[in-house]
């Protein structure tokens, strides 16, 4: 990490930032970066010079270089001043980024249901993209997406299509990812992997950012989100263990179709729609057996023991994410024809008392989660009502009477949203925060 630096009253930079500083603080109605945050609080006390950390101008010179009629001048050259202290490709790409007015981001499997999501969120959240480079396989080549307001085409992923990335989120295949992940940091990029190629490696980060943030401090060039199924269960487990620590953990998914793909998808509709018109279903594809109106105990393929690799999946990432290394654990993953949106029945045991009020008061306190729980009401999370979400909705949260000190709840995330492409939007989010990028 690069050392500080201060911004003294008077010095032209300040000027490039306090009507934006001052604009964050009126309207409250967003959230700043946290360079502007520092700012807002720097322009209301001009006795003393600010120490700014990269990160923190970073974050927020993204925001002022896309905003007219700021100097652009400036900023590129204060990126310039702190990058100097930095050697090699991270000061290049540092510098590059501060000329292209945000960062070079690529996204392989732009064209699949994770990708189609990216696009959306990287919109929402305003990730400072400069340039954007939407790849896929040969056969996908040519098509148009949208971003914004941009047309953009879709190329097939190549060496040269990847050349000068800063930034690369991948949705694709674990072989995909392999072929692709090392070239890439060997390059001086950064990977946000989806897939499951490096979760396990020991010099690779698995990061849910509210939960273990600080591991992107370590990285190497590739950075793994967790599985879809995972991210939302070790948020939850992650706000509970602040009350007591865990002692064992079970659960049982309900997973949409959506988690295996865009053709999935298209095979349940498929099916709904021959049902719905009383003709014969079509046959089975994606799944190894009929998905509509049916729940499939087979996510993934079965292991000697007899649990799915979805299954060990949950149990070993859940492990890493949370830095507990033992914790028993055992999970049972159905598929069920839903679009969107993966439910969770866990039972949680801890080692000391953790009660149910305390439980509340951690989970309403957290980042990243919202209780939904009136039952009496039917207050609770669905697929349906938790879809376009980015947070873990949890619900039906109750003592669990057969341990001495446990704890049964229901949760529901949309896994196309937290699930995958803004948990990996959030990676990069924490790199720029840390001046990592």
């Amino acid at each position: 990490m690069c050392d500080d630096f201060a911004v003294e009253h008077g010095d032209p930079l300040l000027a490039v930032f306090v009507d934006e500083a001052r604009t964050i603080g009126r309207e409250g109605t967003r959230t700043p970066p946290e360079g502007g945050k520092v700012l807002a609080e720097f322009v209301e006390r001009p006795e003393a010079p600010y120490h700014f950390t990269y990160g923190q101008f970073c974050s927020f010179s993204h925001r002022t270089l896309r905003s007219p009629p700021h100097d652009r001048e400036f900023i590129v050259q204060a990126h310039v001043k702190m990058t100097a202290r930095r050697s090699g490709a991270a000061a290049l790409r540092l510098i590059a980024m501060s000329n292209t007015n945000g960062l070079d981001i690529a996204v392989i499997g732009a064209t699949g249901a994770v990708g189609a999501v990216f696009l959306d969120v990287a919109a929402e959240r305003d990730l400072p993209v400069g340039n954007l480079r939407l790849l896929a396989t040969a056969r996908s080549a040519g098509r148009e997406l949208r971003y914004r307001d941009q047309t953009i085409a879709v190329r097939e992923t190549t060496e040269e299509a990847l050349d000068g990335a800063d930034l690369v989120f991948c949705s694709a295949t674990a072989a995909a990812s392999r072929q692709w992940g090392p070239r890439i940091a060997d390059a001086g990029g950064i990977l946000i992997d989806d897939g499951s190629a490096f979760r396990m490696e020991p010099n690779v980060p698995l990061v849910v950012p509210e939960v273990n943030g600080e591991d992107v401090e370590w990285h190497e060039g590739i950075i793994s989100i967790p599985n879809c199924t995972t991210t939302p269960l070790a948020l939850v487990l992650h706000a509970m263990r602040t009350v007591a620590p865990l002692k064992r953990v079970t659960a049982a998914t309900y997973q949409a179709v959506t988690g295996a793909g865009a053709a999935a998808a298209a095979e349940l509709d498929a099916q709904l729609a021959a049902h719905g018109r009383g003709e014969d279903l079509p046959a089975p594809e994606q799944f190894p057996h009929q998905i509509a109106l049916n729940v499939l105990p087979h996510v993934d393929a079965f292991e000697e023991d007899g649990y799915t690799r979805e299954e060990l999946k949950m149990r070993n990432e859940t492990r890493k994410i949370l830095h507990l290394a033992d914790l028993p654990f055992s999970s049972t993953c159905a598929r069920i024809p839903t679009m969107i949106g993966h439910a969770e029945a866990v039972h949680v045991e801890f080692s000391d008392q953790a009660p149910i009020g305390e439980l509340r008061a951690a989970l309403e306190a957290h980042e990243g989660i919202e209780l939904m729980d009136d039952p009496a009401a039917a207050v609770y999370p669905t697929p349906l009502n938790t879809a376009g979400d980015d947070r873990t909705f949890v619900g039906r949260l109750r003592a669990d009477p057969s341990v001495e000190h446990g704890a049964v709840f229901w949760c529901v995330t949309d896994n196309l949203r937290k699930g995958a492409a803004t948990n990996a939007i959030q990676i990069a989010e924490e790199l720029i925060r840390r001046g990592k990028l």
